[in-house]
């Protein structure tokens, strides 16, 4: 028993024997005996008393609303209803009295039995599929069994039962059937009354499968004679699916009845043709085109003007009529707003110029400030930032930005500035071989072949080799102004180089009366009398410090034949290279 139920009866015990005072310590405990003999909590005796009533009440109030609903229902049931339709049933299929169908204004449907007049609430009306019934005879069989056991071998003939096997398949049709109460029929047809087949004689389905003056719509088909005779004859059950699928109809069409007198159930009726021709004369009082438009599909619909009871013939006249003059109507409507819109496509085609041009201009600034953007503000802050590694001496990366700016500004120009500076820098830390690539590479750009012919000079002849002083001299006097140039033609070898250009007579020697005579070009010959004895050039040594005399003396192989110890305007010393002997030459011019 529910704790509520249990509330209910006590308090129910408690009234009926006068226990209603809970300060009262004999009628507590009283009532106490009754909610503990009940299962209730009695520690709280007098809020127990409060509970009970009020579950009392709430039952008492539930029992009055189910009393209401049940009076309103009784009412309810003895409202008569407007007759929708009459069921037909398929007597092939199942016994039993055709069903009458009604709608009460409330919108409730009931069903009456033909012959009785009971009410049976509620009607669904729904499809089933067709099934074809294929029945296979298996018959009875005699089998041999056996088994050897321990070598032993045991066994028998047995006969099998015959039995039959069912499959079903789906065949396309299928049948409509309703339900009402806790009873079910099967649908052969169904007659309308004729005010639901007034109310309905625009419906969709019945302009699909019906002419004018029907009552009658049949969900069965009349089904094949000769599929009943064998049927009949073979008492098989796929001759007897065979036969009553044939008096089925196609499933899309059941879904379609099922669809209409579920319509017709909720009074979802099309519009009556005097509704629709309400509605078509209200819309050509509003006399624009979309209306007219409207107005006319309505009245053409209508042509055939329905109602029963009604002067068919003269509503049918006054339709053409307004046919004619709605037509006539929205011939000049639709002039007349053509004739406007050709005006205010004039008015406004100025306005559409200026605003073309508008566009035109928008579009050009538009375009001209995303060329701006892409074309100067980008590359220029690009530019900048390349500007930045440049000043900072991170000459490899400034160029290769400058490079990607593909001409802009003097992007060009500064690429080439950039190598210039980074070989120059390379040229500071003696790395003369990258320096001297990249100034080749880049050509005639400034100095770039004065770098080329300091660095063949300064590096390449004068600290790896004994160069010839003389065109070294020559060489470097032309690059006079050019680096550190003016310096290194200041040294003491080239001074001694300027001096011993000229003419000289040995002294000291009684023997020989030997003459030297060196010219710019540092080409030295030593002759006595006409005979030379030695000629060649002069060379400096790697470390800058000491002439030498290199060539040959007679037709001998070529070697370095004297050094100079001293020189000044007036006296050369010069000796062996292993200072065994030493020359003595007084300047005569």
């Amino acid at each position: 028993m529910k704790k509520s139920e249990k509330l209910v009866l006590f308090y129910n015990s408690c009234t009926s024997k006068g226990y209603t005072d809970m300060t009262d310590e004999t009628q507590a405990l009283k009532a106490k005996v009754i909610a503990n003999d009940l299962g209730l909590p009695i520690n709280n005796i007098d809020k127990l008393f409060i509970s009970s009533k009020e579950a009392y009440e709430q039952e008492q109030k539930r029992l009055h609303e189910e009393e209401e609903q049940r009076q309103e229902k009784i009412k309810k049931l003895k409202v008569d209803g407007e007759k929708l339709f009459t069921i037909k049933r398929d007597l092939k299929v199942d016994g039993g009295p055709n069903v009458d169908v009604f709608r009460r204004p409330d919108g409730s449907i009931y069903c009456i039995e033909e012959g009785s007049e009971e009410k049976i609430e509620r009607l669904r009306i729904d499809k089933t599929n067709s099934v074809f019934v294929n029945t296979k005879y298996h018959p009875s069989q005699t089998v041999y069994t056996g088994a050897t056991v321990g070598g032993i071998h045991m066994g028998g003939f047995h006969t099998t039962e015959a039995y039959t096997t069912q499959t079903t398949t789906s065949t396309g049709n299928g049948t409509v059937f309703g339900t009402y109460g806790s009873k079910s029929i099967q649908i052969a047809s169904v007659i309308l009354t004729a005010d639901t087949a007034e109310a309905f004689a625009r419906d969709p389905y019945i302009i699909k499968y019906f002419s004018p003056g029907w009552t009658k719509i049949g969900c069965k088909a009349a089904g094949n004679k000769a599929m009943l005779d064998a049927a009949i004859a073979t008492n098989q059950m796929s001759a007897w699916s065979s036969y009553f699928d044939s008096r089925c109809i196609p499933m899309s069409q059941c879904k379609e009845v099922v669809r209409f007198f579920n319509r017709i159930l909720k009074n979802d009726c099309p519009p009556t043709d005097r509704e629709r021709l309400a509605e078509a004369e209200e819309l050509i009082k509003n006399d624009s085109v979309d209306d007219l438009e409207k107005a006319l599909k309505i009245l053409y619909t209508i042509e055939d003007y329905r109602e029963r009871g009604g002067d068919e013939d003269a509503v049918r006249a006054h339709i053409r009529k307004l046919e004619v003059e709605t037509r006539k109507r929205l011939d000049v409507r639709i002039q007349h707003e053509k004739e406007q819109e050709i005006l205010k496509k004039e008015a406004e085609r100025p306005k559409k110029i200026a605003k073309t041009i508008i566009c035109i201009i928008a579009s050009i600034a538009i375009i001209a400030a995303i060329l701006f953007i892409v074309f100067y503000l980008v590359p220029n802050n690009n530019y900048k930032n390349a500007q930045v590694l440049f000043n900072n001496g991170e000459y490899t990366k400034s160029a290769d930005a400058f490079f990607k700016l593909d001409g802009f500004k003097d992007s060009e120009v500064m690429v080439k500035e950039s190598n210039y500076q980074y070989a120059v820098s390379l040229l500071e830390k003696e790395e003369y071989e990258n320096a001297k690539k990249i100034f080749e590479e880049l050509g005639d750009y400034k100095d770039s072949e004065k770098f080329i012919s300091y660095m063949d000079l300064t590096v390449d002849r004068m600290k790896n080799s004994n160069p010839y002083i003389g065109p070294l001299y020559n060489e470097l006097s032309e690059l006079s102004g050019f680096l550190d140039v003016d310096e290194i033609l200041d040294r003491e070898c080239f001074k001694q180089f300027k001096t011993m250009i000229g003419t000289w007579n040995v002294v000291g020697e009684s023997y020989h009366k030997y003459k030297l005579t060196i010219d710019e070009n540092g080409e030295f010959t030593i002759k006595d009398g006409d005979k030379t004895h030695y000629s060649g050039y002069l060379t400096l040594t790697k470390d800058g410090e000491t002439i030498y005399f290199y060539g040959k003396q007679f037709s001998f192989k070529p070697e370095y034949l004297f050094k100079t110890k001293s020189v000044d305007s007036e006296k050369l010393t010069m000796s062996f290279l292993d200072n065994s002997h030493t020359y003595t030459y007084v300047k005569i011019k």
